[in-house]
């Protein structure tokens, strides 16, 4: 059984903060329940990695993280057709 989600994003941290990077980012999917759970009820499915055809990628922190996974954004742009970004506007 998972700890409720405040507890989780704990984990979550611990687990990032010691090098355990698999198992914290797991953890760290408890942010949707505990505080974005808008992004629960999106009308597209989350991607999985895979081929898709058409990948929208949506800010769910602040602009820090935005610039920081950025980085990631054309291993991404391999494995999609077409790369939406949407942005905080700062």
């Amino acid at each position: 059984m998972l700890p409720e989600p405040p507890t989780e994003m704990g984990l979550a941290f611990a687990c990032l903060f010691n090098g355990l990077y698999r198992e914290g980012l797991e953890h760290f999917e408890a942010r949707f329940p505990f505080k974005l759970p808008h992004f629960l009820s999106m009308p597209w499915p989350r991607w999985q990695g895979g081929r898709v055809g058409t990948l929208l990628v949506v800010p769910d922190m602040g602009i820090g993280d935005t610039l920081s996974f950025g980085r990631f954004f054309v291993a991404a742009a391999r494995r999609v057709d077409r790369l939406v970004w949407n942005v905080n506007p700062e």
